[in-house]
């Protein structure tokens, strides 16, 4: 794959959604992503898409519902850690095999009940909620508006009294008065720290959207506020990195398999992630220390639990990273969990990652059996999916026809060539 930028065959643009980056407020709990192609240049940029109109619309459902399990799953366990020590993390739970029920009753954890993700997956269902209510298109003041129901009442159905964990960057744009007409600018015109990844993290459902129509040449720019409202070069290299990541396994594709195996290739996969990402960097030293950070091999390097820095981006980027490197879920997760900081949402991420590479099967079956509202979740991710199927098997028509539209084309113009000649 070519990964100049000057080649990069698709051209996204993206919407701003917001994620706090310091849980400051107790009232606040799950935030996501907008993405927009542009079909003209589909097909002059990357002859490639062929590949999704010459098949028919087929999903890895069950690599996506991983996807989106591994997440919450990851998070909720991460719970049981957020905000602590690794010192406090290994005297509290000391050495044994995490399960929802270990959770620490302090005034924290006690907010959620046992078994139930936070803010990080809380928004990013409810940007999953408005693709599907909006039948699989971006609109930033819908998601706008459900932001503020959630901060006002969280999930209803699910016996939720408020958004809970909402961050003190991501409460001060809600309270905006134009936030729900104008959410760009209210972002744009925000105070934001720059920080954290909360907004990558809660996102990775949104990483699977429309992912065959990015086909190899993927360049996904996450649209959050630290993407793209704070301009933060390395917070726009993070989310890109792990978008990248998810979206190229979804997709296969013979370069980033073992041919002898079938397993991933994920050295292939992290050059290549990487390779999108340092675009958004200027200097070297910039590219050396996110290279740094999607390379660690052991975990506790990334220092996890450290004073003042547990919100660091790419913290929470190289537990994903990490995470992509080993081959058992719950180990990888709960070795995560145990070096406490910010554990659910570095464990989010890992938990989207490795589910991805390893499969639904992979996700332990007590944290699967122990996650609160799978009904309800399951819901989602079926709707979600009949909505990809459609989208997908939509473009594939639209693709040949367009396809069709342009042999004509190209037929007329070379008889009118070929009139002139006659002339």
């Amino acid at each position: 794959m070519n990964t100049t930028k000057s080649s990069l065959p698709i051209v996204l643009r993206t919407e701003p959604v917001s994620r706090g980056d310091d849980k400051a407020n107790p009232t606040g709990r799950r935030d996501a992503l907008p993405l927009v192609i542009s079909a003209e240049k589909m097909e002059r940029q990357n002859r490639e898409v062929q590949v999704v109109a010459t098949k028919e619309a087929e999903l890895p459902d069950q690599q996506i519902k991983a996807v989106i399990y591994g997440q919450c799953v990851g998070d909720a366990i991460g719970l049981l850690t957020e905000f602590l020590t690794k010192k406090d993390a290994k005297k509290y739970y000391k050495k044994k095999k995490l399960e929802y029920q270990h959770k620490i009753p302090d005034f924290h954890r006690s907010r959620w009940q046992i078994g139930d993700w936070t803010d990080d997956s809380d928004q990013m269902l409810l940007i999953l909620t408005s693709l599907l209510d909006k039948q699989g298109q971006v609109c930033v003041q819908d998601f706008a508006q459900k932001m503020l129901d959630w901060k006002a009442h969280g999930f209803p159905e699910l016996g939720d009294l408020g958004g809970m964990g909402i961050g003190a960057t991501t409460l001060a744009v809600l309270r905006d008065k134009t936030f729900v007409t104008d959410p760009h600018k209210v972002f744009v015109t925000a105070t934001l720290s720059i920080k954290s990844m909360k907004l990558l993290l809660k996102t990775t459902d949104l990483l699977v959207h429309n992912f065959k129509i990015f086909c190899t040449g993927i360049y996904v720019h996450v649209g959050f506020t630290y993407v793209y409202i704070c301009k933060c070069m390395i917070c726009q290299a993070s989310a890109v990195a792990v978008s990248v990541c998810i979206s190229l396994m979804l997709q296969h594709h013979p370069q980033h398999m073992e041919t002898s195996t079938g397993s991933y290739n994920v050295g292939k996969l992290i050059k290549d992630s990487f390779d999108h990402a340092s675009q958004c960097l200027e200097t070297e030293e910039q590219k050396n220390l996110l290279w740094e950070y999607m390379n660690y091999t052991k975990v506790k390097d990334l220092k996890l639990a450290e004073p003042g820095k547990i919100g660091f981006t790419y913290k929470s980027m190289g537990a994903g990273f990490w995470a992509l490197k080993q081959d058992n879920f719950r180990k990888a997760i709960q070795k995560i969990t145990m070096e406490g900081g910010d554990a659910d949402s570095n464990a989010c991420v890992a938990g989207a990652m490795l589910a991805c590479k390893l499969g639904f099967d992979a996700i332990p079956d007590t944290w699967i059996a122990g996650l609160q509202h799978k009904d309800w979740l399951e819901q989602k991710i079926s709707r979600y999916l009949l909505l990809q199927k459609e989208m997908l098997s939509n473009f594939s028509s639209g693709y040949k026809l367009m396809k069709e539209e342009s042999r004509v084309e190209n037929f007329a113009v070379c008889n009118e060539k070929g009139d002139n000649k006659t002339d």
